[in-house]
């Protein structure tokens, strides 16, 4: 069986057991009280056993990643479950559990060039306003069948988001100006995008506003786009930078 691991903190440390038994030797037994760090905690009780206790000294209010044993055992026709410890890490909320991929702390919501760019192909972009979007009900179980506007669509990607990492900082980054769309419909998407992000409770920065790309320049000779849309590489790094210089003004780099 592979290991099997556990995270979170610990919130109480019962009386400690012991006693002798039937072949005489003595025995002891912690039990402690364990909980997640989910969205929705629950509450473990886990045990060690002789001298794993003294071996992995725990005290409330610790973080810790368990490894463990899980075994039921069946008694007067009842099925008892043990969770044995045989250790404790201590670590920090967070933290990956081992084979775990780490949980993201800043998070990137690149969004809004094709919104404007093929605009015709989404005749519902604009079905609805961003108010009307955030008033009617929506949960992490709807579907994006049931959100196609740009305003719906944007509140449902950032409510899983949020879900799935609340201890990451999110910010939407808008789409900078390109020769395929007018910039008065890159800044209809992106004003929609921003309103949204402030209504979920995330940053957004409005690349078209600081980039410096240029859609007319662009036609004539291109600097920051290889072909009028996508970045070169100093496009990137100034895209890079407008996007730098609004976390370090957020205090977001930390």
């Amino acid at each position: 069986m592979a290991d099997l691991t556990i995270q979170g903190k610990i919130i109480q440390v019962l009386e400690p057991q012991g006693g002798t038994s039937r072949a005489g030797n003595a025995w002891r037994k912690q039990e402690y009280v364990l909980e997640t760090a989910d969205n929705y905690p629950k509450k473990v009780c886990f045990h060690f056993f002789g001298d794993r206790i003294d071996q992995n000294p725990l005290q409330i209010g610790d973080f810790i990643t368990l490894y463990f044993d899980i075994e039921s055992r069946e008694y007067n026709g009842r099925w008892y479950t043990d969770i044995r410890g045989w250790r404790a890490e201590k670590t920090q909320p967070g933290a990956p559990v081992p084979g775990q991929q780490a949980a993201p702390g800043l998070i990137f919501v690149c969004a809004g060039t094709n919104d404007a760019w093929f605009r015709a192909k989404r005749p519902g972009l604009y079905s609805e306003t961003v108010e009307q979007a955030y008033a009617r009900p929506m949960t992490t179980a709807t579907k994006p069948s049931e959100a196609t506007s740009l305003a719906a669509s944007a509140r449902l990607t950032l409510m899983l988001l949020r879900e799935a990492f609340p201890q990451a900082k999110i910010i939407v980054v808008t789409s900078p100006y390109c020769v395929q769309a007018p910039n008065a419909e890159i800044d209809r998407v992106a004003e929609t995008l921003q309103q949204c992000a402030a209504l979920s409770g995330v940053y957004c920065t409005r690349t078209e506003r600081t980039s410096g790309i240029d859609p007319v320049k662009e036609q004539t000779k291109k600097e920051l786009t290889v072909d009028g849309v996508h970045t070169s590489e100093n496009g990137a790094w100034q895209l890079a930078n407008c996007v730098y210089n609004f976390m370090a003004f957020n205090n977001l780099l930390n």
